[in-house]
Formats: structure tokens, sequence, C-alpha cells
């Protein structure tokens, strides 16, 4: 079965957190282990450099990956996995006066262009 590039993302962004700081903590500890000074302060920046970077690759894969689930809804494609905070936001619709998707039957927001339960494009408000 073919991997959606949102999972991709996700797989990418755990491999370079887990391997940027694997990384990282051993060029600490091998500064740390080091007697010369300039190079201990060279592997220990850097190291931390590397947990840092990967932390920051994570953020970024993740935000892609959230990017790409989002397009996919707005425009009615299918995608893997769930898109995050979508559950606090049907909540807070349901309660409120709104208009009723068409073809899903879902209540929505008067200020929605689409539908946030299968993605209709609303035509007229």
């Amino acid at each position: 079965m073919k991997k959606a590039v949102e999972s991709k993302l996700e797989t990418l962004k755990e491999f370079a957190y887990f391997f940027l700081s694997t990384v990282g903590i051993v060029s600490i500890i091998y500064g740390f282990m080091n007697e010369d000074t300039l190079l201990k302060i060279i592997l220990i920046a850097s190291g931390l450099a590397l947990i840092i970077q990967g932390i920051v690759y994570g953020i970024l894969f993740e935000s892609a990956s959230e990017i790409i689930k989002l397009l996919k809804k707005i425009n009615g494609l299918q995608y893997d996995g769930e898109i995050s905070g979508t559950e606090e936001k049907e909540e807070e619709v349901q309660g409120k006066d709104g208009i009723t998707c068409s073809k899903c039957g879902a209540e929505v927001k008067d200020s929605d262009m689409f539908c946030t339960n299968c993605g209709e494009k609303f035509t007229s408000f």
C-alpha cells in the first residue's frame, strides 16, 4: 500500500529528531570526556546545536504534515491520520446556531465556506 505524503513527513520527523538528537548527545558526551578545552567546547556546542536542529526539523515536518492534511480536507481528498485541534472546533460548532451541510447534514458556522465534516463547498450563505 502506498503511503501518503503526510505519513511520510511524520516518519521523517521522527527519524530526524531521533537521529540528530542521538548524534548530538554522543557529541556532548564525547566533548565532556575530551581533555582539550577547545575541542570540548566545539563538541558540546555542536551537540547542543544538533539537538536543537532535531527539534526544529521535527516541528517543521509536523507542521507541513498538518498543512497537507488540512489542504486535502478542504479539497475533499482522502488523508491519513487525524488533524490536530479539530475535536475542539467541532464541539464549539455543535452548540451554536449555524447552517446545515446539504451533503452530510453536519452543523457548521455561518461564516464557513466549506463543511468541516465532508469538505463540501457552500455556494450561498
